[in-house]
């Protein structure tokens, strides 16, 4: 029982501290690193992927990091600062999807915030990290499961998550973070199955 109030408390306390409003990361002397910068795959910063990289790959990316630059882009227009909405107008390929899921964690600042966010929003949601608990001294990642094609569900543009709707599939995002509760990446995938 007394495990149980530590981690309500903890996990209320973490969530009102992502709620008083959006911050970026800033390193050592003050300079906030570019999206390039804090944006990984494969455990790299985007900016640091080597040139063998996939081609087509770099240029979704390029071209999701350049029109998603920052979260107001990814917001649709009026929502509130403590529960923002996504503009799913806009947000049309995998890779807008990742960087805008990205920047919604870093902008609710906290794992316990977007775990909120996403179950008000309709997600299903698990919390992990190597060992299987967290928040932890480990890195963690938030799982997210949306079923697609439920009628008033949330509807992603772009020709591949048109399709997925149509077959009533789920999409998954995993959003991870480094051990100081850092968001590092974000991930998302159509279930075809």
């Amino acid at each position: 029982m007394k495990r149980v109030v530590i981690v309500y408390v903890l996990t209320l306390g973490l969530t009102l501290m992502g709620l008083s409003g959006p911050s970026a990361q800033v390193d050592d002397i003050g300079v906030s690193p570019s999206l390039a910068d804090r944006f990984h795959i494969a455990n790299r910063p985007y900016s640091k992927l080597p040139d063998s990289w996939s081609r087509s790959k770099r240029r979704a990316y390029d071209k999701a990091i350049a029109n998603f630059s920052d979260f107001s882009a990814c917001r649709e227009t009026g929502s509130s600062d403590a529960s923002p909405s996504l503009n799913w107008n806009v947000i049309r390929s995998k890779e807008q999807v990742d960087i805008c899921f990205f920047l919604l964690a870093e902008y609710l600042e906290t794992p316990a915030a977007l775990i909120l966010w996403l179950k008000a929003s309709g997600f299903s949601t698990a919390l992990h990290d190597q060992i299987g608990i967290w928040p932890s001294e480990n890195a963690g990642t938030i799982h997210a499961s949306y079923k697609l094609g439920v009628e008033g569900d949330l509807y992603f543009q772009g020709l591949v998550f048109k399709l997925a709707h149509q077959a009533e599939r789920s999409v998954s995002i995993a959003v991870r973070y480094d051990s100081k509760s850092v968001v590092i990446s974000s991930n998302a995938t159509i279930n075809w199955e």
